[in-house]
């Protein structure tokens, strides 16, 4: 019965996985006729509410992509805007359209590169942004998973080095700080576990959500 309950976690998981990759293709040949249609001028592009529509379409494209990585779909967005920069001097479109798309882009950009818009726990952040250590702590632990993962682990002096100064601040000290930040994710109904590891083989903090959370990463 375990084996056949587990076996049953495993092929769910790999269904997901291998929907999530041709989504990814499919995303990814999208941005591909995108990008050839917008070289032979084949898009209507007019004003400034066609541009938002494409930018909009580009946006959504790449997020599909990158599957939900953020830094790699900044980037992304970036080398549109410049392939849109590039064609601009002998483009069909306008030069205010290009310019219009290319400057959306790079804001569009810049949103995907800022990990703590999507942050589970923002309105928590909120909350605590007059303890400066408390929101050092909760900024960091999601600062350090750029991927939404529902599980990751970071390394426990580079925690205590950014939230303390030091290395050598006791562990106590981070496990109190934690309890607290818990409370607080409690109160807004986050489910985020953390755990502190302090051993001779395994320093490192681990953060887990629930494997079915639902993140809100647009």
């Amino acid at each position: 019965m375990g084996n056949s309950k587990w076996k049953a976690v495993t092929s769910k998981s790999d269904l997901q996985h291998r929907e999530a990759r041709a989504r990814s293709r499919a995303a990814r040949n999208d941005l591909d006729c995108w990008i050839a249609m917008f070289r032979i001028g084949s898009l209507v592009i007019c004003g400034e509410e066609d541009c938002k529509r494409q930018v909009s379409y580009v946006r959504r494209m790449i997020v599909a992509t990158c599957q939900n990585d953020h830094l790699a779909s900044g980037r992304e967005l970036e080398d549109v805007a410049s392939f849109v920069r590039s064609e601009s001097t002998y483009s069909r479109y306008s030069l205010e359209v290009c310019n219009r798309i290319v400057n959306a882009l790079l804001e569009a950009a810049e949103y995907e590169k800022d990990p703590m818009l999507s942050c589970p726990w923002a309105k928590c952040l909120e909350e605590i942004g007059s303890n400066p250590r408390l929101l050092a702590l909760g900024q960091f632990l999601w600062k350090k998973n750029p991927k939404g993962l529902s599980e990751w682990t970071i390394d426990l002096d580079k925690l205590k080095q950014q939230v303390w100064g030091d290395e050598v601040t006791p562990t106590s000290t981070v496990r109190s700080l934690v309890s607290d930040f818990r409370k607080h994710l409690e109160a807004h109904n986050v489910p985020l576990t953390i755990s502190v590891h302090d051993t001779r083989d395994k320093r490192r903090v681990r953060c887990t959500l629930p494997k079915d959370f639902k993140f809100d990463l647009s």
